[in-house]
């Protein structure tokens, strides 16, 4: 599978969060993780633009949390330095970005950037876009 495997940005977001949402065969994820992995994720602006576009067509916590856990901590674990300003300018003012952010690990990221997602995810709560019967 390789970059053309989506006519577009859009139907590869379609794909990925059609893949967490339950609604998709395992090929889909694995096409994006190629397509992610070969050509996004060494460009930190095409990377970016496509995690937004994932939080945007995000429709339950679940998706939040895999894109959290998935594109943005790998995006925070290559590009955090360079990109902690607009990171937190998208945290401070999108509560879904904000809630996928507080699904990321700190898995390479050093103490100190670490301490700033925390801050950053301060007060995102266990649920964002699920209801929760009490």
């Amino acid at each position: 599978m390789d970059k053309n495997a989506f006519a577009n940005e859009d139907e590869l977001v379609s794909a990925w969060l059609r893949h967490w949402s339950g609604h998709e065969e395992e090929r889909s994820i694995e096409a994006f993780n190629e397509v992610y992995f070969t050509s996004v994720a060494n460009d930190a602006n095409a990377s970016w633009q496509l995690i937004r576009k994932l939080v945007e067509g995000a429709r339950t916590d679940h998706e939040l949390g895999m894109i959290g856990a998935g594109p943005l901590e790998d995006f925070l674990s290559t590009h955090a330095d360079a990109w902690i300003p607009a990171v937190e300018d998208e945290a401070r003012h999108d509560p879904k970005f904000r809630f996928a952010l507080s699904g990321t690990w700190q898995a390479v990221l050093p103490d100190e950037r670490w301490r700033w997602v925390r801050e950053a995810t301060a007060g995102a709560g266990d649920h964002l876009l699920d209801r929760v019967e009490p």
